[in-house]
């Protein structure tokens, strides 16, 4: 697995290529807006499920953004 905050930081991007907001992209995958920050900033790591769901919702693979 990658390092929490290169993890963070693929999650960020992958938003900002979207054009999402924290706001928008925790109700895309039914998250809080401070689960996702966590996230961004490598506080914590996400659960499988919700890997899978960053996943899809971005259009990629969990490896992509956790793994690589």
């Amino acid at each position: 697995m990658a390092n929490a905050n290169v993890i963070g930081s693929r999650l960020c991007e992958l938003r900002d290529e979207n054009g999402e907001t924290v706001r928008q992209t925790a109700d895309a995958v039914n998250i809080s807006e401070s689960a996702l920050r966590m996230y961004e900033t490598g506080r914590q790591i996400a659960r499988y499920e919700i890997k899978e769901r960053l996943a899809n919702h971005f259009k990629c693979s969990i490896a992509s953004i956790f793994f690589n």
